[in-house]
C-alpha cells in the first residue's frame, strides 16, 4: 500500500502482484505436533492406546499422526522388539 492507501503500480500502470503469506506457522505447528506426539509415546511407554488416550485422540487418528510424521510404532518402548 502506499501512503495514498492505494495498492502501489508498475510503469504499466499495472498493480504490483501480492506477496504470498509465509507457511512459517503451518510449518511450526506441525512440528510442534511431533513432538508431542513424540513425548506422549515416550511417557505412554510405546503403548499407542495410552498415548492415544493422553492426547485425546481417537486411535485411529492417532495411528494416522504417526505414520504421517513417520514415528516408528513402537516408540518410547523400553523394550524394542
Amino acid at each position: 500500500m502506499t501512503s495514498t492507501g492505494r495498492a502501489p503500480r508498475d510503469e504499466a500502470g499495472l498493480t504490483a502482484p501480492r506477496r504470498r503469506v509465509s507457511r512459517t506457522p503451518r510449518v511450526i505447528s506441525k512440528v510442534i505436533e511431533r513432538i508431542i506426539i513424540v513425548r506422549t509415546m515416550t511417557v505412554a511407554g510405546g503403548i499407542q492406546s495410552e498415548a492415544a488416550r493422553a492426547g485425546a485422540l481417537a486411535a485411529t487418528s492417532f495411528t494416522e499422526r504417526l505414520r504421517r510424521y513417520e514415528i516408528s510404532a513402537d516408540f518410547g518402548a523400553s523394550d524394542p522388539r
